[in-house]
């Protein structure tokens, strides 16, 4: 059993608008683990240097939601191209 409060849906977007996708997750998973259904539907962003961003501020991989996210769930990926 989960406890409905420790569910919740993050929002990603890019900025060159190509995602707009909500995945939901726990409170308690590590970002990459987020990150990675991510790119199991957005694979052309998997082998490219990334940001994400959450209210101007680096979002940390290896944190968990709950350390990373405070008040709301939308996040920014950036891609920088080589």
């Amino acid at each position: 059993m989960v406890d409905y409060n420790n569910i919740m849906v993050i929002n990603f977007a890019s900025e060159d608008g190509m995602i707009n996708q909500g995945i939901n997750c726990l409170k308690t998973k590590i970002f990459a683990e987020i990150e990675e259904k991510l790119f199991k539907i957005y694979d052309k962003y998997r082998n490219i240097n990334n940001i994400f961003l959450h209210g101007g501020n680096i979002v940390f991989r290896f944190k968990t939601i709950e350390k990373n996210i405070k008040d709301s769930y939308k996040i920014l990926l950036i891609k920088f191209e080589e």
